[in-house]
């Protein structure tokens, strides 16, 4: 009977596959489709064969007769089974340890990557505040230099009565008999006084037009003013006259003479195919207290301000709005407008009535200046640097609120002057307005 039970376990133990866990089912996918990508566990196939191999040993021990060539041939194959399971355990365990001891190399250089990087971040941060300590040490000892200047200077000037070797207080008499402190003049104002005199005498001079060289069929530029040269010295021995390049090609002649300014307009009347003047730009004036849902006509605008002087039914274009500017959540907007040469002296720092708002008019004196690079003539649209520059530190890779070097010393990008790079007084913006002021007509009515 007990054999039987044996034999009975033996084929049970042998013919029935181990069981294998399997896997949940994956949403949207079959469970026969699903294909298994590590190998099986060979840990219940070891507990089999060692629960086999107990029960069979503990079963002959309380028979008397030997094994059966059966039971041996199972008890071999069990074995087999049992040097498997323990060979793919061990390989088991050599791969988890090199899975470990990888991730534990890739975790120090990690580390350690970041470790470096913070050092590095950390000494920039340290070289940054030991540059802002010295720039604030040296502008405190400036400070300090000058003053004891001053108070040297003072007493050389103002030299103690004997009341100040008394312990009692100076009366009211003697306190304001020594005069009052000279204030320093403020830089920034003479520097925008330098500024408005530079524009105002740009504005007084001649300007000359320019003249745009043009391409004719079978002939070049090269050719054209070669041409436009030879006419030139054979009229006048000395030209005097700037040629200037565009970004797009075109070709720009500028005269610095009223000779050689003469000798261009004829040959542009003559040959107009070569040689076309270029028009002077029309001034602009920004009215500013418009009626955001306003919009500037300049038949209301003549009609309702009879004072300038223009009849409202003239067929000569007067004043063309450009573009709004200001805040745009508000009632009130400004108005930047080009208006006619011949009636620049007109609009220029008046006062007109707009609908029911009173507007005051101004020369429009702005530039365009990227907030990307900070340079003048472009938007940040259309700006090709990729990197911000710091308007107050000039240097590339961050804004002016994330400065370093906020308590130093400014330095412009533009002229590398000790100011911030929006200051309206910069040498390089006023070299732009002049230059846009060259470039436009203000007419004879100024």
């Amino acid at each position: 009977m007990a054999d039987s039970d044996s034999e009975n376990m033996d084929t049970d133990l042998i013919g029935t596959p181990p069981t294998v866990q399997r896997s949940p089912v994956s949403q949207g996918g079959s469970p026969v489709a699903k294909k298994t990508k590590e190998s099986p566990n060979p840990a219940p196939d070891a507990r089999d064969a060692i629960k086999w191999i107990r029960h069979t040993i503990e079963i002959q021990a309380t028979k008397k007769s030997c094994m059966t060539v059966e039971m041996q041939r199972n008890m071999f194959v069990m074995l087999t089974k049992l040097d498997t399971a323990v060979h793919d355990l061990v390989m088991a365990n050599l791969k988890c340890q090199s899975q470990l001891e990888e991730a534990r190399r890739s975790s120090e250089i990690c580390v350690s990557a970041a470790v470096a990087q913070f050092g590095a971040e950390l000494r920039l941060r340290e070289a940054a505040h030991e540059q802002t300590l010295e720039a604030v040490v040296a502008r405190y000892a400036e400070k300090e230099a000058t003053r004891a200047f001053d108070v040297a200077e003072k007493g050389i000037k103002n030299p103690p009565d004997k009341q100040s070797d008394s312990k009692e207080a100076p009366s009211y008499a003697s306190a304001t008999a020594k005069g009052t402190i000279d204030r320093k003049p403020d830089r920034s104002r003479s520097r925008a006084e330098k500024r408005n005199n530079r524009i105002k005498e740009a504005r007084n001079e001649d300007h000359e037009p320019a003249f745009i060289l043009k391409e004719s069929p079978g002939k070049t530029v090269k050719d054209v003013r070669e041409m436009i040269w030879t006419q030139v010295v054979a009229k006048n021995a000395r030209p005097m006259c700037q040629m200037v390049t565009t970004k797009t090609g075109k070709t720009i002649l500028k005269p610095t003479d009223k000779e050689t300014s003469d000798v261009l307009k004829h040959l542009s009347k003559i040959c107009p195919s070569l040689l076309q003047a270029d028009s002077l730009r029309w001034p602009r004036v920004i009215v500013k207290g418009v009626c955001s849902d306003t919009l500037l006509n300049q038949r209301n605008i003549l009609a309702q301000n009879p004072e300038l002087g223009i009849s409202e039914d003239t067929f000569e274009e007067v004043i063309k709005p450009v573009f709004k500017t200001g805040p745009r959540d508000r009632a009130v907007t400004n108005w930047v407008v080009e208006v006619n040469p011949t009636y620049y002296g007109k609009f220029e720092n008046t006062t007109i009535f707009q609908g029911f708002m009173r507007c005051s008019t101004s020369p429009y004196e702005d530039v365009t200046q990227c907030h990307l690079c900070l340079r003048y003539g472009h938007p940040a649209a259309k700006c090709n640097e990729k990197d911000c520059v710091c308007a107050h530190c000039s240097r590339k890779g961050h804004k002016a609120a994330d400065c370093p070097a906020a308590e130093a010393d400014p330095t412009c990008a533009n002229c590398r002057g000790k100011h911030n790079a929006r200051d309206k007084t910069c040498s390089s913006r006023t070299a732009v307005l002049i230059g846009r002021v060259r470039r436009t007509d203000y007419g004879t009515s100024k």
